[in-house]
């Protein structure tokens, strides 16, 4: 069975922070919209990168 989660950014950040047992305050979360193509076959793709500081 297939599930659909709709997360955002406070979630990702959340989950990010108990998977990696750190204070969320510690995880920097960018998300950039990638375009690629022109016109009608112009296409949007999101990429999401965390920085998850140590100490």
């Amino acid at each position: 069975m297939e599930k659909i989660l709709r997360l955002n950014e406070q979630d990702i950040i959340q989950a990010l922070a108990d998977h990696f047992n750190v204070d969320r305050a510690k995880v920097n979360l960018t998300v950039k919209i990638r375009t690629e193509g022109y016109g009608p076959t112009e296409h949007q793709f999101p990429e999401v990168s965390a920085v998850i500081k140590e100490g």
